[in-house]
C-alpha cells in the first residue's frame, strides 16, 4: 500500500501535473520577457522592414526568363528601399520629444545611407549585367552608358 501511494505521489509530482507546471512557468517567462523586450525592440527597429537584396544572375549564362525575373526583383528592391527609407523618416518625424528625436535622427541617418548605398550597388550591378547580356545576345555593347549613382541630399527632418 505504501509503495502504491508513493508511486501515485511521484506520478503527480513528475507526471502530467509536473509538466503542466513547467509549461506554465515557461509560458509566463516568455510573456514577461516579451513584454520587457518589446519597447526596446520596437524603438531599435522602428517597425520598418529592411528590403531583401535581389540576386543578380550571371548575364553571360542567364536565359531571357532569368533576366526578366531579376529585372522584376531589382525593381521591387528599389521600390521597397524607397518605402523603407520613407518609413524611417516618418517614424522619426512622429516623435514628439525633441531630445529623443535628435538621438533617433543620428541613429536613422546611417541606416538610410547604408540602404542608399545598397540601392546604388544593386543598380550598378544590374546595369552591368544588362550590358553583358546585350553584348552576349547582340554581339555589341549597348549604345548608352547607365547613369552614375546620385548623391544623397540631406533630409528635411521637420
Amino acid at each position: 500500500m505504501v509503495l502504491c501511494a508513493r508511486a501515485a505521489a511521484a506520478r503527480v509530482y513528475f507526471g502530467v501535473t509536473y509538466m503542466v507546471r513547467v509549461f506554465r512557468l515557461a509560458a509566463a517567462s516568455f510573456v514577461v520577457a516579451t513584454l520587457l523586450a518589446a519597447p526596446a525592440w520596437a524603438e531599435r527597429h522602428y517597425n520598418c522592414v529592411v528590403p531583401f537584396e535581389p540576386v543578380i544572375p550571371n548575364a553571360k549564362q542567364a536565359s531571357q526568363a532569368e533576366m526578366d525575373d531579376a529585372r522584376l526583383d531589382v525593381i521591387g528592391f528599389l521600390a521597397t528601399s524607397d518605402m523603407y527609407q520613407n518609413c524611417l523618416v516618418l517614424t522619426v518625424k512622429a516623435l514628439s520629444d525633441p531630445t529623443l528625436r535628435e538621438v533617433q535622427i543620428k541613429n536613422v541617418e546611417p541606416l538610410i545611407k547604408q540602404n542608399q548605398d545598397d540601392k546604388c550597388r544593386i543598380g550598378t550591378a544590374w546595369n552591368n549585367a544588362v550590358a553583358d547580356y546585350e553584348t552576349r545576345i547582340n554581339g555589341a555593347p549597348p549604345a548608352t552608358n547607365p547613369p552614375a549613382c546620385p548623391t544623397t541630399s540631406p533630409r528635411d527632418w521637420d
